[in-house]
């Protein structure tokens, strides 16, 4: 008697087990971003990225995802992103001028609007 109780047991506390799905882990991807910032309104597409709290406008020329899992959602709509990061790199991003070609180097979380940048470079650097 007392095995069939145990095995009963067994068998319910498996069966609840396959009735939830495992807890999702958060969803990361990398971005690379490459492009050039724009005074005005550009001709084609653009994005907007904010750096130290002001908005600039910034032209890509490539637009990259590398996801760690399958991600169902894309770029925020409306194309907005806000640069995370160390205020030396921001402030580098931020002081860029238009004939620079700039890339970006981040990672994204669930598909959010924040870019937190791993690395940045200015091309010509002067």
């Amino acid at each position: 008697m007392r095995c069939l109780v145990l095995g009963l047991a067994t068998v319910l506390c498996a069966a609840s087990s396959l009735a939830h799905p495992p807890p999702r882990g958060t969803q990361r991807e990398i971005v690379r971003l490459t492009g050039h910032k724009v005074d005005g309104e550009p001709a084609g597409s653009s994005l907007v990225l904010v750096a130290l709290g002001r908005e600039y406008r910034f032209a890509p020329g490539e637009f990259r995802v590398f996801g760690f899992e399958d991600l169902e959602q894309g770029p925020p709509r409306g194309g907005r992103f806000v640069l995370q990061g160390p205020r030396d790199v921001l402030q580098r991003f931020a002081a860029a001028r238009p004939d620079q070609r700039v890339s970006v180097l981040a990672e994204r979380r669930t598909a959010g609007g924040d870019l937190f940048v791993l690395a940045l470079d200015l091309c010509p650097e002067q």
